[in-house]
Formats: structure tokens, C-alpha cells, sequence
């Protein structure tokens, strides 16, 4: 017997988690309080172009999300973008990393989760 599951959260993890268990045999229903999903990984089209209004990038540091991203890479919804960035304090301009590579959606980042649901 299934359960009819509710997911608060219409952001990267609340629509894995319904994905997950929608694969599960669940019946699943999704709440946002926004209009669409995206959560913290939210971008909107200004004046023709895509802007992310809270992530800028992600990581991908566990391999079955590296898979996903492996997905999304194929399809150019993901793109590598950097592992380091530039930083200024009172010595002046430096680089960091190299840390973890971070990634960029080229249609905003809302598209990856769009696309999971």
C-alpha cells in the first residue's frame, strides 16, 4: 500500500525528495509558498536575460548527485564554471582554491530544479 506523501518545499531537495519517493510508488504532492519552484536556487528573465536571486552556483560533492550534474552537463543545463575565486583584502587582489568546482546554469538555476520535478 502506498502512502500519499506531502513534500513542504519546492527547492532542489524538496523535489528530489518527491522524485525519490514518487519512484518509491508514493503518491506525492508538493507545497511552495512561491508560484513556481526553485527556493533558494530561485532565478527570474531580466530585460532578456537569466538572473539567479539567491544561489549563484552550487557544488557537487556526493556521487549520485555528481551523476545528476554528469545529466545536466550533457543536456547544457549545467556548466562548470570555476574552482577558485578572487579575493580582496588588505594585502590587495588574490586568488583562492583551489577548492571544490562549482557549476552555473546558464538558464538559471530554477531550471535544474524544474527539471527534476
Amino acid at each position: 500500500m502506498s502512502a500519499t506523501v506531502i513534500v513542504v518545499g519546492a527547492g532542489i531537495s524538496g523535489v528530489a525528495c518527491a522524485a525519490v519517493l514518487t519512484t518509491a510508488g508514493h503518491r506525492v504532492v508538493v507545497r511552495d509558498r512561491a508560484r513556481r519552484a526553485g527556493g533558494r536556487m530561485a532565478s527570474r528573465r531580466l530585460d532578456g536575460r537569466h538572473v539567479d536571486l539567491g544561489a549563484a552556483y552550487f557544488t557537487a560533492r556526493e556521487t549520485a548527485f555528481r551523476d545528476v550534474v554528469d545529466e545536466w552537463m550533457a543536456t547544457g543545463l549545467a556548466l562548470p564554471w570555476t574552482n577558485e575565486f578572487e579575493v580582496h583584502d588588505e594585502k590587495g587582489w588574490s586568488r583562492t582554491g583551489p577548492g571544490p568546482l562549482r557549476y552555473r546554469a546558464p538558464r538559471g538555476l530554477r531550471s535544474l530544479v524544474e527539471d527534476l520535478a
